[in-house]
């Protein structure tokens, strides 16, 4: 229901406080191993407008997407993977539309997949009355920028 606020138990308020002093944690040491990256997955799934974690991950991807190849084609899809999850819960989430805007910018996103997932949220996004950097002209030309 627009307007209605989902409450948090105590209970989950303290994992995601654990969480998050976790993954910062690893990027003050610039760990970025898979056990940190799982982390900050579960982490985003259920709180993604944390967008020092996005940021996280951006830093532990950027070296694996930059060599190219399998490892950056799976890194690439795997993040996709995880934004749509989170668009999914939260498809007004400004930290996850930049951070998929990052991922597709890097080249290796199919574009028509991208323009499908923007048509499918476009009615979503005008009901809800999103900002106009969030407006489906926008994300069309967050596609066709990575085109160029």
């Amino acid at each position: 229901m627009h307007g209605a606020q989902t409450l948090i138990s105590p209970v989950q308020v303290a994992a995601i406080k654990q969480g998050t002093t976790l993954v910062l944690e690893c990027r003050r040491q610039h760990r970025y191993d898979e056990a940190a990256l799982k982390a900050s997955e579960k982490l985003l799934k259920v709180v993604p407008e944390i967008y020092t974690i996005w940021n996280y991950r951006r830093e532990a991807l950027q070296p694996i997407l930059k060599a190219g190849g399998e490892a950056a084609q799976k890194a690439a899809d795997n993040e996709l993977a995880l934004t749509q999850a989170c668009l999914l819960e939260n498809p007004k989430s400004y930290s996850t539309w930049h951070h998929r805007k990052w991922v597709v910018l890097q080249g290796l996103a199919d574009l028509q997949k991208e323009l499908k997932l923007v048509a499918r949220y476009s009615t979503c996004l005008r009901n809800f009355g999103v900002a106009a950097d969030m407006s489906v002209d926008s994300l069309w030309w967050l596609v066709v920028g990575a085109v160029r």
